[in-house]
C-alpha cells in the first residue's frame, strides 16, 4: 500500500509484445517529506539548549538502563534486586556518562 503523503500518482509503462512500443498511462510526481521538526532557537540559546538536550538524554539513558537491570535482578532468587542494586546503579551511571561525554 502506498503512503498518500509521499506519492501522488504512479507511472505505468506498458510494453508491447515486440518490446519496441511503450505507452505512459500516467505521470508520476514524487513528493519528498518536508522537515517540519526544525528546532527554532535563537543564536544565543543554541548552546544551552544543546546542553539541556544532552543532559536529558543522559538522564533518560540512566533511568532506562537502571530499570532494565532492576527487572533482570528482580527475576532472580528472592531479594536479588536488593543485593544487585549498587551494581545496577553503577552500570546505569556508566551508560549515562557515555551520553554526557558529548558535553565535553
Amino acid at each position: 500500500m502506498l503512503d498518500s503523503k509521499l506519492c501522488k500518482s504512479i507511472t505505468v509503462v506498458e510494453v508491447a509484445g515486440s518490446g519496441a512500443a511503450t505507452q505512459v498511462v500516467s505521470a508520476a510526481q514524487l513528493q519528498l517529506p518536508k522537515n517540519k521538526n526544525k528546532r527554532k532557537v535563537s543564536k544565543d540559546c543554541k548552546g544551552p539548549e544543546k546542553n539541556q538536550r544532552i543532559m536529558l538524554e543522559a538522564l533518560g539513558a540512566y533511568a532506562g538502563r537502571a530499570l532494565e537491570l532492576h527487572e533482570k535482578s528482580a527475576h532472580k532468587k528472592k531479594d536479588a534486586w536488593l543485593r544487585d542494586s549498587m551494581w545496577n546503579h553503577h552500570r546505569a551511571l556508566i551508560r549515562a556518562n557515555k551520553k554526557l561525554r558529548k558535553l565535553e
